[in-house]
């Protein structure tokens, strides 16, 4: 009996527009933290992604990096994350968020080996090649040096 009240729930729904927000944002928190420092720079980098290429608000995108940034919100593993994004997003859409991690491992203009770890680790993961990798940092570091 207590098992059907607990299936009859309603339980809140995502949308798959929400959840690949949250993957994205998940994501970029961590490579954020990936060097054990969180300066202004990489915060603002941050909240410009989110307003430039998600079209999130300004509100909104303090809301998501408070809460992506919250200890207790820190994942055990990238597994639900990773598979959204590689069921959701399409090829090109996955090397824009690639960009999107290289613009904050390099907002503090160096890219941390522990930075550059997990993006590797992350744009494997999505089934991006080897060659666009490459070719978003070397882009993402020639933009850096040209500001």
């Amino acid at each position: 009996m207590i098992f059907k009240k607990l299936f009859k729930k309603n339980l809140p729904v995502k949308s798959k527009e929400s959840e690949i927000l949250q993957a994205v944002v998940t994501l970029l928190a961590e490579v954020m933290r990936a060097d054990f420092k969180v300066e202004d720079s990489d915060m603002f980098v941050f909240k410009q992604i989110l307003k430039d290429v998600y079209r999130v608000d300004d509100s909104a995108a303090n809301f998501l990096i408070d809460e992506a940034l919250a200890i207790e919100n820190r994942p055990t593993s990238y597994h639900s994350f990773i598979t959204i994004l590689n069921n959701e997003l399409s090829y090109d859409e996955k090397v824009v968020l690639l960009e999107g991690l290289w613009r904050v491992a390099l907002a503090d203009r160096y890219i941390d080996k522990y930075e550059d770890h997990l993006i590797r680790k992350f744009a494997q993961l999505l089934h991006i090649s080897h060659t666009d990798f490459i070719l978003k940092k070397n882009l993402i570091k020639k933009d850096a040096n040209n500001e």
